[in-house]
């Protein structure tokens, strides 16, 4: 499970430095940002479907 988490992680801190880094470069640029989105998009589902270690009910018990 950590594992997962921590390629998550990863993954989302390569996008948005290699963003970043490329903010003058227009298409890559923008592809990157749109790769943030869909890593952002996929872990906000992650959490309100996933296993219970992950799912945002964890850290927000008052919606249950």
């Amino acid at each position: 499970m950590m594992n997962r988490i921590r390629i998550y992680h990863a993954t989302l801190a390569t996008l948005a430095v290699l963003a970043y880094l490329t903010g003058e470069l227009g298409i890559i640029h923008a592809r990157l940002g749109y790769g943030v989105a869909v890593v952002i998009a996929f872990r906000l589902l992650w959490a309100l479907s996933g296993e219970r270690q992950v799912r945002l009910m964890r850290f927000y018990r008052s919606m249950v």
